[in-house]
């Protein structure tokens, strides 16, 4: 697994709220997903600094543009029921094996199993398209830190 990645799943493991979904190869952990119910997925001041703190052995020198990115992503996050899907991650070693499909459809199989919403938002064009597939739409964009960021919705099911 990538070095920056095994702080980051460390992190999301023992201190994100919600549900936490594990992809594994053997007794190796090769994935994560996230997901949060509302208002539990809006972070609060404290919380967001204990993120930043937390992530400090991964982020170093770009803990302002997190701070920055997690401050506008905050702003689109709808204030209304909903699951909040994310952060997800694959080890770049085992990405486009279906590994992310699976973390995603199970997630989806808990929101649909409460007839709630769902949201997420990302920074690559890629992953656009592969949430496009399991039913979100873009209901935003902005560009963070001059990086393109779509945030995007499904209606309950």
């Amino acid at each position: 697994m990538e070095r920056r990645q095994q702080p980051l799943f460390s992190y999301m493991l023992k201190k994100f709220p919600g549900t936490i979904l594990v992809a594994k190869q053997e007794s190796n952990i090769i994935g994560v997903a996230c997901m949060v119910k509302w208002p539990q997925c809006q972070m609060t001041q404290l919380a967001m600094l204990q993120y930043i703190l937390g992530m400090f052995p991964v982020l170093r020198g770009g803990l302002l543009r997190e701070f920055r990115l997690r401050r506008v992503w905050a702003k689109y996050d709808p204030n209304e029921m909903h699951w909040h899907i994310g952060p997800i991650g694959i080890a770049p070693e085992f990405q486009r094996q279906g590994f992310g499909s699976e973390l995603i459809a199970s997630s989806l199989e808990i929101v649909d199993g409460e007839h709630e919403p769902a949201y997420l938002e990302t920074d690559r064009m890629d992953n656009v398209r592969f949430y496009q597939h399991f039913g979100f739409s873009i209901i935003a964009e902005q560009a963070i830190n001059g990086v393109r960021n779509w945030f995007m919705w499904r209606v309950a099911r």
